[in-house]
């Protein structure tokens, strides 16, 4: 039992695991209903959803930060 997450909304560190919990048909239904109330995908642009390719591609990916010169303090 259990789920990737609680009360708190899905990452994307976790939606890879969507598919893991939920059927085709399920994804497919909370994106038809996440177009309904957000045609212009203006909220949350390229989060919650896994692609069918990968999952962690995004619109607007971010590469990470080099951080060859960091210091701890």
């Amino acid at each position: 039992g259990g789920s990737i997450s609680g009360e708190h909304g899905i990452g994307a560190d976790k939606r890879c695991f969507m598919p893991d919990m939920f059927t085709a048909a399920d994804l497919e239904t909370m994106q038809w209903v996440r177009q309904v109330f957000n045609p212009k995908e203006l909220a949350n642009p390229g989060k919650v959803f896994p692609t069918p390719r990968t999952c962690g591609e995004s619109a607007h990916s971010h590469l990470p930060l080099d951080l060859d010169d960091a210091s701890l303090f």
